[in-house]
């Protein structure tokens, strides 16, 4: 399943840049529709003066002009009958309208450069019903600018969306040739939502990346915000202005956040000047946002009024993050930190273009946004996808313990063992009641301790360990009498290891190394020691010994396979088992330090 979804990536690659083409060719067709009969044909002249006067070839010449007022005077050829409906976009911008030298409307600010009470300076749709305009009425437009910064491009918005119809008409006509960017807003908010979902699925499965993933969810969701509602169209659709621009602003201001976070994230393992200067880039530019946000809803600024206040805030920020992302890059190539560059080059470019205008407003930035974000998905997917493989890897690891467990319990709950215990115990009955009680409380804790192994799904006290150890040590002994001697020599006991690691080889030693002696007393020694890097658990017997090399791999090594399986599952330990025939065998459980 994995494959073939991987497989399909590269489709979606290449859908996703076909849409992306074709949202390009919307913006780009966008500017010949002009020309078509709804909008007035008209001859034009401008001034920033009101006297000296320039004349209009095409609504592009304007978009250079810093002035806060333009005066335009033109005519329409056609004429516009009475009560035809006259429609304007003003893109942060005040107007007023003379028909022949009368005052057909007025919408200008007040004494304190607002617009009229209950507006907002932001992005709308103004019309008006025609008073009857005829081919030789001069009609005379004042646009005034309420911002100190350069506006050009509103007033070549103001003249390349005039038109002539209804509100419906209008919408019909115009919301085509921006659908592809709401298209892509829309399936970037759904992207985001679901980023989000998968960040904090993977915050509460504790699996890597949900910090990388819940930034850009907020990339994504910030970004389809600001592709959604910074179209002209927007409007035509809602005329709640206040809501649509503080949303751009929203989206515009999130966005470069969230970019933030994420060159912060990427730059975590670089050398400290680097990780540092983005740390508090990040912070500024966040704190910044805030504090701009904030007086936006005391009223002390609108949104409009912070917008010159976060653009330098930004491009100051921006540019120290794009700093540590170059240096970065030169000290160690990385994917991410590429587009991210990318991202920031391309913002900085729509900066400079509002001085230029050599391409439409903010193009640049959102169009590798748009790439960046489909790349990042992309990643995003195939991480996922090898988190879900580990996961599903490390339950086959949990399954694969617990069948150990299982295992490893009933191998050494063997018949011949219980009968022979039991044997004794029956006959220390008759000759040494005491005894026999004993051995009762012995093999019942070793029963116990066995039982108590199903349910033990992390590495244990040594000494717990030891101690079940101990109970069937202490069965073998009365079985065996004088022929069993143990010896322990104990180091270090305070760390963990695999429940049922070390019984199975006192077992094995016993059954191997003592019974397999012709005659004299066989010895089983325990001990203990540290490293610099593992603890180590040794148990030894004096026995014939074996060659390793053809040693038979049967049944009968079932627990010390086990033993083996669980300490490299669990934490990462070894067993390692020397011998050579005559010289008995050395059991060695290494476990890390690092080892829960």
């Amino acid at each position: 399943m994995k494959r073939r979804i991987l497989s399909m990536l590269p489709t979606v690659l290449v859908v996703a840049l076909l849409a992306v083409l074709v949202t390009v060719r919307s913006v780009t067709s966008a500017q010949s529709f002009y020309s078509t009969p709804i909008a007035p044909e008209y001859s034009a002249q401008y001034s920033t003066d009101g006297e000296t006067w320039y004349p209009l070839s095409e609504p592009d010449s304007v978009s250079k002009i810093g002035s806060q007022v333009l005066y335009l005077r033109m005519q329409f050829p056609r004429g516009c009958p009475e009560g035809l409906q006259l429609n304007f976009y003003l893109n942060h911008l005040f107007f007023s309208m003379e028909v022949g030298g009368q005052e057909v409307v007025s919408y200008l600010p007040d004494e304190a450069g607002y617009f009229p009470a209950g507006d907002l300076c932001g992005c709308q749709w103004y019309d008006l019903r025609s008073p009857g305009i005829s081919g030789e009425d001069l009609v005379t437009f004042t646009l005034v600018n309420p911002h100190r910064f350069g506006n050009g491009t509103a007033y070549r918005d103001f003249l390349k969306n005039m038109c002539f119809g209804s509100h419906e008409a209008v919408k019909t006509y115009f919301s085509p040739h921006w659908q592809g960017w709401r298209a892509v807003g829309i399936v970037l908010i759904a992207g985001g939502v679901a980023l989000l979902g998968m960040a904090l699925a993977a915050a509460l499965s504790h699996l890597p990346m949900d910090r990388w993933l819940g930034q850009l969810s907020v990339v994504t969701l910030c970004a389809g915000i600001w592709l959604l509602f910074d179209t002209p169209d927007v409007q035509l659709w809602s005329n709640k202005i206040v809501q649509n621009t503080t949303l751009v602003l929203f989206g515009r201001m999130g966005t470069a956040f969230g970019l933030s976070l994420c060159i912060r994230s990427l730059l975590f393992d670089a050398d400290n000047p680097w990780r540092q200067a983005a740390r508090v880039s990040s912070a500024v530019l966040g704190g910044g946002t805030a504090i701009l946000a904030v007086l936006a809803l005391l009223g002390i600024l609108t949104p409009c009024q912070t917008e010159p206040w976060w653009n330098l805030l930004w491009m100051l920020c921006g540019g120290v993050l794009l700093a540590c992302l170059v240096f970065s890059l030169r000290q160690r190539p990385n994917l991410d930190a590429g587009v991210l560059m990318l991202v920031l080059l391309a913002w900085l470019a729509d900066f400079l273009n509002t001085v230029l205008m050599w391409w439409p407003d903010g193009i640049a930035t959102k169009l590798c946004l748009v790439l960046v974000l489909l790349v990042e998905v992309l990643q995003g997917v195939q991480k996922i996808l090898q988190n879900y493989e580990a996961a599903q890897h490390t339950l086959q690891m949990e399954r694969e313990l617990q069948n150990s467990r299982i295992s490893i319990m009933l191998s050494q709950i063997k018949p011949h063992f219980l009968y022979n215990a039991l044997t004794v115990i029956q006959a220390l009955c008759g000759i040494d009641p005491a005894a026999a009680e004993n051995a009762v409380s012995e093999f019942s804790d070793y029963l116990r301790g066995n039982m108590s192994a199903l349910t033990e799904e992390k590495p244990i006290p040594f000494l717990k360990e030891l101690e079940h150890t101990k109970h069937y040590l202490t069965l073998e002994q009365l079985r065996f009498g004088d022929q069993l001697r143990v010896e322990f020599d104990l180091g270090p006991t305070l760390f963990r290891l695999p429940t049922l690691s070390l019984q199975p080889l006192v077992e094995n030693a016993i059954r191997h190394g003592v019974r397999g002696k012709a005659e004299g007393v066989g010895t089983v020694r325990i001990s203990t020691r540290e490293t610099p890097t593992c603890y180590e658990v040794a148990v030894m017997d004096d026995g014939p010994g074996f060659d390793p090399a053809s040693a038979p791999q049967d049944s009968t090594h079932v627990g010390i396979t086990n033993v083996r399986r669980r300490m490299q599952l669990m934490c990462g330990g070894s067993l390692m088992i020397e011998s050579a025939p005559g010289a008995g065998t050395h059991a060695i459980l290494r476990i890390p330090k690092n080892a829960e």
